[in-house]
């Protein structure tokens, strides 16, 4: 999976924040960055600081334990394939303030600040009950 040198470090500290959490594990990833491969990911991948994480098998608590902790060291992060949309199982995100992220993936950046799914629909968040607990770093990104 290809990711630049600081989304790996926001993926090294969300796993130790779930490692806090007492949920000890390494995030395994379906889709990195620079990619187009995914034709249901639009452009979002095309740039740099998206990922989408694997949840197959994983609980209801740990999905959203993965959403927190990825939100707490700066993706913009929503689970996906819980009922309220049709994807397959997985976790999307988008590393905020990635300098070489895709126009999609900046929308979806400005649709997570707003509250909303960052599908194109503009839905809620489902995650919302996780709250948007990013770094202070993240907020001139609003």
């Amino acid at each position: 999976m290809q990711v630049d040198v600081r989304t790996r470090d926001m993926i090294s500290r969300a796993e130790a924040k779930l490692k806090a959490m007492g949920t000890p594990m390494q995030l395994q990833f379906s889709q990195g960055s620079f990619s187009s491969s995914v034709a249901a990911s639009g452009s979002t991948h095309d740039g740099g600081g998206a990922l989408d994480i694997r949840t197959r098998g994983q609980s209801s608590a740990t999905v959203d334990k993965m959403v927190k902790a990825l939100r707490s060291v700066g993706f913009a992060a929503w689970s996906r394939g819980r009922g309220h949309d049709n994807f397959a199982p997985h976790i999307h995100a988008i590393a905020i303030g990635d300098r070489r992220m895709s126009s999609g993936a900046r929308w979806q950046v400005g649709e997570y600040f707003r509250g909303h799914s960052g599908l194109t629909a503009q839905g809620a968040d489902a995650d919302r009950s996780l709250g948007h607990p990013y770094p202070a770093w993240a907020a001139k990104y609003r």
